[in-house]
């Protein structure tokens, strides 16, 4: 076991001393980089735990990555699913280009990089075990908002941004529904900040070429080719959970997070990416998650612009199914060959290694021949 473990730790230094040399001699462009690895977001659950059916494979039979908050009391509140910062008392009702500067001028406690979240930020965020506001309310502060604005507008027609509801729900709504622009509704902002810079690829799905997609974006694997039958909200359970694909059985229904975490705000009819996703039908997608308040219905997602809402649950509509944790990835080495010669190195951060103990010594040159690393 003492081989193993200093195997690995020695492998691990041989991995930072790599990424230290190709960071100085080699500068990551963050541009090029994030196009080759796009930033990966761990999707929290729904926070629906209940049952509501006999039928195993509804949201609350699996638990993957349970929501998780940390009010750090300075008017903020942390997701350690995410690692986005939230805004913990919401803004109040304002118009959508108020909302924007709003977000853009925002300073608390000494963050001053605010912004309006995105449609799938903003979606994350809600918590489907409960109402009105579907929003966990032990960390962020009720307000009378109906919806919260994203930042994103609707790729046909700039007039509409994609909003989320306190009801749980989320789709594409004209600017000047809310009160201060002459509507009858309240739009309110929250606004929220990356706790770690990182930057988002546009090209996150792979094709496995066995039937399945990868999504780089969440970890998860989806079925690539939709099945074109409708089925109830009961069927679509059992189709999923005794689905056999790509040598996999363990398929399920994705809940109504992971659901809408395939749609693309940038696409419509379909808003499902068909360089991907082979859809059979343009309609109406299941999700496993209950609508809290009547357990009757379920949640799904319309692919031909990506709106959520809810059915009965005997309505016949089309399921789409997915497998593993939506927990991201480890991120991809590069290959990366460095030349032999005189590099600086620095200390190990208090590792001494009994055969080199003057690696300890503070920038102190060092000469090695020509070798093949990972960058991480």
């Amino acid at each position: 076991m003492r081989i193993i473990n200093n195997c690995q730790m020695y492998h691990k230094l041989a991995v930072i001393f790599c990424f230290s040399i190709v960071s100085i001699f080699y500068p990551i462009d963050r541009e090029i980089y994030a196009k080759e690895s796009p930033r990966k977001f761990r999707l929290p659950d729904t926070g629906q735990t209940g049952s509501y059916t006999q039928t195993f494979g509804e949201d609350g039979d699996y638990s993957l990555n349970p929501p998780s908050f940390r009010d750090d009391t300075d008017g903020t509140i942390s997701d350690s699913v995410t690692e986005l910062m939230w805004q913990k008392i919401d803004g109040g009702e304002m118009t959508f280009e108020n909302a924007v500067s709003y977000c853009a001028n925002l300073s608390i406690d000494g963050h001053n990089d605010w912004r309006l979240p995105t449609c799938h930020e903003l979606f994350a965020l809600l918590d489907h075990s409960r109402l009105n506001p579907a929003l966990d309310t032990i960390y962020f502060t009720t307000s009378q908002a109906e919806y919260w604005w994203s930042c994103d507008k609707q790729v046909n027609d700039t007039l509409k941004i994609w909003v989320a509801n306190a009801g749980g729900g989320m789709g594409p709504h004209h600017r000047n529904e809310t009160i201060s622009a002459g509507g009858t509704h309240r739009f309110h902002v929250r606004a929220v900040r990356d706790a770690h810079t990182r930057m988002i690829g546009d090209r996150h799905l792979a094709d496995n070429h066995d039937g399945t997609l990868t999504d780089n974006f969440t970890g998860l694997t989806w079925q690539k080719v939709v099945n074109p039958d409708t089925m109830t909200w009961e069927a679509a359970l059992g189709y999923a959970e005794s689905l056999s694909l790509a040598g996999y059985a363990d398929w399920r229904l994705p809940n109504i997070k992971e659901l809408q975490s395939i749609n693309d705000e940038r696409l419509h009819q379909p808003s499902l990416d068909t360089n991907y996703f082979d859809a059979g039908n343009l309609g109406s997608y299941w999700s496993s998650t209950t609508l809290i308040g009547n357990t009757a219905r379920a949640w799904w997602v319309e692919f031909a612009y990506g709106i959520v809402s809810y059915s009965d649950k005997i309505r016949r509509l089309s399921a789409v199914c997915v497998r593993g944790a939506s927990v991201a990835p480890e991120t991809t080495p590069t290959v990366v060959f460095l030349p032999g010669g005189e590099y600086i190195m620095g200390d190990h951060h208090g590792y001494v290694d009994p055969h080199h103990p003057s690696d300890e010594i503070p920038l102190h040159p060092v000469h090695v021949d020509s070798f093949i690393c990972w960058r991480l």
